[in-house]
């Protein structure tokens, strides 16, 4: 399978706040939006992201043989 992500800043921020996770083991696909217009939503989001990623990534390791 293959797996691409786009996104685009929008109209309101110089930079893109969006951010993106794909565990394709177990066929996870997280988006997390950056909050068009908000203050810090670029750390918002990456933080979603990362803090669903460890999680996910602990849960795997606690549940290997």
């Amino acid at each position: 399978m293959e797996v691409g992500f786009k996104s685009d800043k929008g109209l309101k921020r110089s930079n893109n706040e969006d951010a993106c996770f794909v565990l394709l083991t177990d066929k996870v696909y997280l988006v997390a939006d950056g909050v068009g217009g908000g203050n810090a939503g670029e750390i918002a989001s990456r933080t979603a992201v990362n803090e669903i990623a460890n999680y996910l990534s602990l849960i795997h390791i606690l549940t290997l043989p």
